[in-house]
């Protein structure tokens, strides 16, 4: 049921569980607690973060097969409906949107689960239809790029193969998980734009860098800086307000105060040093996020992973 947004009806009182491989996705919760807390569109609200990384050491991009990967994600979202019964499930990762529909969950719920690469593909046709003369670099993680889908995606809609420039980043998500402003972050995005600019046909006209991993956009402005050292003309996309908006657009109900309550839940420890790089960014916008980051639950259990049927 994956994307199958046009049939989606939500109660008034909705269970919304967000999930990435990581924290990235973290920015789409705090975007949503802010609309819902400022537009008041529902009764009530449960915000769930569920991360999907199932152990240090075992990254989706590190998996060797596409199988392993659904493999895995297959039981983290089966464990997401068991334990939360959500209304509906958003896949605020990139990487696990391109293999979510090759899980055997996704085909057999009855819930509602939305990939972002689809709010992605939208969003950057637009703007290249608003500015033919306009290309775009794509960057996102290797399991992301290796996929093509963003590429496919936008072929499939009449946008010229010439125009798309797609850039595998590998690990950048993890070191801005790190620290989304240190060096090493800065150097590797400058290192990736740089490799994007070799390969793209049309560099006098417009450039557009569409953050296609839910982590880049905690550095939007390191991203505009080395665009804007090497294109006459460009600017960043952003998909993640895309999707907060969907659901902010599903409400029906008008109240003076919703209320909204906010998890997180992790298989993995998360390091004080993640947790404040990312925190530092959201606290103003998004308090209760903030708190239930900080106050993450950490399961061991949450859902059923064996780290030797990879190592096989």
């Amino acid at each position: 049921m994956l994307n199958n947004a046009e049939q989606i009806k939500l109660p008034s009182n909705p269970t919304i569980v967000i999930t990435d491989s990581g924290l990235g996705g973290v920015s789409v919760m705090a975007d949503l607690e802010k609309q819902i807390s400022e537009k008041n569109v529902f009764n009530s609200v449960g915000l769930v973060f569920f991360n999907s990384h199932a152990a240090r050491g075992f990254g989706y991009n590190s998996m060797k097969s596409v199988d392993d990967k659904v493999r895995v994600f297959d039981s983290a979202l089966q464990s997401m409906i068991d334990k939360f019964n959500p209304d509906i499930i958003l896949v605020a990762c990139n990487t696990l949107s391109v293999i979510a529909d090759q899980t055997e969950t996704s085909r057999t719920t009855g819930i509602p689960i939305l990939g972002i690469v689809e709010f992605g593909i939208d969003l950057i046709y637009d703007n290249l239809m608003r500015d033919p003369n306009s290309s775009v670099i794509i960057y996102g993680t290797p399991t992301t790029i290796d996929s093509d889908a963003y590429k496919q995606g936008l072929i499939a809609r009449g946008i010229d193969e010439e125009k798309i420039v797609n850039q595998p980043c590998y690990l950048l998500e993890t070191e801005i998980q790190k620290d989304s402003q240190s060096k090493n972050t800065v150097d590797m995005i400058d290192k990736y734009t740089g490799e994007a600019e070799v390969r793209l046909e049309n560099k006098s006209d417009k450039v557009f860098g569409a953050f296609c991993c839910t982590h880049y956009g905690y550095c939007a402005k390191l991203f505009e800086d080395s665009l804007s050292r090497r294109f006459v003309k460009s600017s960043v996309l952003n998909p993640n307000k895309l999707m907060s908006d969907f659901i902010v657009s599903l409400g029906e109900a008008s109240t003076p105060e919703t209320g909204v309550s906010v998890e997180v839940h992790s298989r993995v420890c998360i390091p004080s040093g993640e947790l404040e790089s990312i925190g530092c960014l959201i606290k103003q916008d998004a308090p209760l996020v903030y708190r239930a980051l900080n106050g993450y639950k950490y399961d061991e259990n949450l859902f059923e992973f064996n780290s030797d049927e990879l190592l096989k």
